[in-house]
Parts: C-alpha cells; structure tokens; sequence
C-alpha cells in the first residue's frame, strides 16, 4: 500500500471543509425563516443550537457514508484527489468502522490537532482517528 501525503489528506479535508460550509451556509439561509424574531434583540429562539445541531449530524452522516462506502471508499475531497480510506487487508471499511474512525476524528481534534500531527511522524501516515479504527489512507491504485 503506498500512503497517502500528510498535505494531500491536509487538501481532502480542505475540500470536504468547502462542500460542508457551502452545505451549512444553505441550511442556514433555508432554515432562519422557521425561526422569527424574538425578544428586544431580535433573536431567534433555539435557530443558532437547531443550525448547528444540524450541521454536526450532516457532517458527521458525510463522513461515515462516504468513507464507509464500499463504492466511493472516502469522500468527495478524497476521491478528487486519488486517495480512499482502507482496512489492513486494503479492502473499504465498512460503516461499522467508519462510525468509529469518524467518531475517534472528534479526539484528534481536541488536543490541539495533535491526533492529525501524528500523520508527519508515523511511518504508515496514520492520524489518532486511524490508529483506532484500525484505517489507512492510500493513493488509489489503478484498477480502484
């Protein structure tokens, strides 16, 4: 299995980041209708825990389908880049592990990204998320 590069994961991500603001932004603009004004401010009850409720399902059912999928292997930033998200024998995750490598993704985020710094120093390039889901990153082969 050839890794994937730290900075083409770093660029995935990136381009994941982008499809889910577009998405958040979307579902912030249809949603705010729902919820008048209310109060002296102007604010809108419950609108701002609903948005972000929402988007923390959203993105969390994106990265569990798509890197779960035994047809997509990853998701859109990843398959735009030539790289999925395998098991130790090379074959997709499945959705059982990838609830668990996307749910371990909220503890390489808490210290500080540490669990994404770990990419630079492990020599199969595996983030805190991976260790854990038992996952690698790869460059898709050809025949993928």
């Amino acid at each position: 299995m050839q890794y994937a590069h730290p900075l083409k994961r770093l660029a995935a991500w990136l381009i994941d980041a982008l499809l889910l603001t577009l998405v958040g932004k979307a579902l912030q603009l249809s949603l705010r209708p729902l919820f008048p004004p209310q109060g002296i401010a102007g604010e809108r009850s419950y609108y701002h825990l609903v948005l972000l409720g929402t988007i923390v399902l959203i993105s969390f059912l994106y990265f569990m389908l798509m890197n779960g999928s035994r047809r997509y292997r990853g998701t859109i930033g990843k398959m735009a880049l030539g790289i999925s998200v395998v098991n130790h024998g090379g074959h997709h995750i499945g959705f059982s592990q990838a609830i668990v490598r996307t749910l371990a993704g909220i503890l390489s985020i808490i210290p500080l990204g540490a669990g994404f710094i770990m990419i630079a120093y492990n020599p199969q390039r595996r983030a805190l998320h991976d260790l854990i889901s038992d996952s690698w990153v790869i460059n898709k082969p050809y025949y993928f």
